[in-house]
């Protein structure tokens, strides 16, 4: 970008072996701890982002302002003299696991090129911090919007927001990856303004892993009112993310968490038991192909939960969905809204503190046959 190329230090993990935070922690199963095809390309494209050595204040001139800020850090509007506007997402290398979590978002990033998954540009390093520099977006997160709208969307409004976050973890996917932390806070848009028209872009990697189709993941991480009850479970593939898109097909119709409670504990107890509600108001004006996308979504057996490839072609994704009435929001709703992202803020990290137990009892605390189905893990 612009005079930089002459100070490039390209981003080269050590050969034969993804970096550490890529490769997953003792707790996965399967080949996802070996080296296989997939992971030496991952390692190929892991090269394509140029990593720079020293500040990134040289190259951009960085606003005050923050565009959000997270658990592990900020993001910040920056300017290029050639490239003009990014967000750098900058993170403090002595916080807790901060370190390893960008380093295993710089290497699943690499090489994503798709319209609804966020590009990640350059990287710079020095001795306190880490600086991802990525596309900008400014619309905010897909949850501020629905509370800008008044609580939940028109079907009209919901059907494109989901067909593009489908079509992100199709491509995320297709690559041998899983997110494992899909939520409205990790769903950009692409400008301000109306939701009509606008691109949403998938965010924030630093949990995403590699994965071999047939293989499974065993560390409990996420966010809780978002988490599938497989991963809970510490026994889960890709599916995971496609039940936590059903969870936000929930909330946007509907405006309420599918799973909700008064403690951490009695939501994490409600997501193991799979049950939820399409029953009341508000679901009485969402459309019958609405419900039943919601209900494939959330099926608690993963082998049963459609896939990306399946939702995109279900009738209410592919069709004109029809126009509901739509009520104004009350003061109630709004509040649970705003109640909702607090929580959601908190119960990552609560998640995975509480619910991932020692290497060494991880194998211990897979699921008994009365506790699933035989045959349904996937």
């Amino acid at each position: 970008m612009g005079n930089c190329s002459s100070s490039v230090a390209p981003y080269q993990p050590q050969a034969g072996r993804l970096p550490a935070a890529s490769r997953g922690a003792g707790s996965e199963s399967g080949a996802c701890l070996e080296k296989s095809p997939m992971e030496v390309h991952a390692i190929q494209r892991a090269q394509v982002i140029p990593m720079f050595k020293g500040t990134l204040h040289g190259s951009y001139r960085v606003d005050r302002c923050k565009l959000g800020a997270g658990a592990h850090g900020t993001v910040s509007r920056a300017v290029h003299s050639t490239a003009g506007p990014r967000a750098v997402k900058t993170v403090r290398h002595t916080r807790h696991g901060s370190a390893k979590l960008v380093r295993n978002e710089i290497a699943t990033m690499s090489g994503m090129d798709h319209p609804n998954v966020i590009k990640l540009f350059e990287a710079y390093a020095d001795t306190n911090f880490t600086h991802l520099v990525m596309e900008i977006c400014e619309g905010g997160d897909l949850l501020d919007k629905l509370i800008q709208l008044g609580g939940f969307l028109r079907e009209s409004q919901a059907a494109p927001v989901m067909q593009q976050m489908l079509r992100a973890v199709r491509y995320v996917h297709g690559k041998g990856i899983v997110h494992r932390d899909m939520k409205m806070q990790n769903v950009l848009l692409s400008r301000k303004g109306r939701l009509d028209g606008n691109t949403i872009k998938l965010i924030d990697f630093g949990y995403a892993r590699f994965c071999k189709p047939g293989n499974t993941l065993r560390t409990c991480v996420g966010t809780a009112a978002y988490v599938a009850p497989e991963v809970l479970q510490r026994r889960y593939g890709k599916q995971c993310d496609l039940w936590s898109v059903g969870v936000t097909l929930y909330c946007l119709l509907s405006g309420y968490a599918p799973f909700a409670g008064s403690s951490h504990q009695q939501v994490i107890q409600k997501v193991k038991e799979g049950k939820f509600s399409l029953e009341g108001n508000r679901w009485r004006r969402i459309s019958d192909d609405a419900k039943d996308l919601t209900r494939k979504l959330l099926e608690i057996c993963p082998k049963k939960r459609l896939t990306a490839e399946q939702a995109l072609e279900h009738t209410w994704i592919k069709g004109e969905a029809p126009e509901p009435q739509k009520p104004g929001l009350d003061r109630e709703l709004g509040e649970t809204l705003q109640g909702f992202r607090v929580q959601n803020t908190l119960e990552r990290a609560v998640l995975q503190v509480e619910t991932t137990p020692p290497r060494d009892q991880r194998e211990s605390s897979l699921p008994t046959a009365a506790e699933c189905p035989s045959g349904c893990l996937g």
